[in-house]
């Protein structure tokens, strides 16, 4: 699970032959939830990794 934030993520690929491709990276931005009870935020929260 991803916290509530902007991350980049960075990624390559390999071909069949080995040879690696450059690094590409991509901005993900996660908002947080709305409309969600306590017992729901509580849960949430549980699975929160800090960055």
């Amino acid at each position: 699970m991803v916290c509530v934030g902007t991350h980049t993520i960075y990624f390559k690929v390999q071909a069949d032959d080995g040879a690696w491709s450059t690094e590409n990276t991509e901005d993900l931005t996660r908002e947080p939830p709305v409309n969600v009870t306590s017992e729901e935020k509580a849960y949430l929260h549980l699975y929160e990794v800090p960055d």
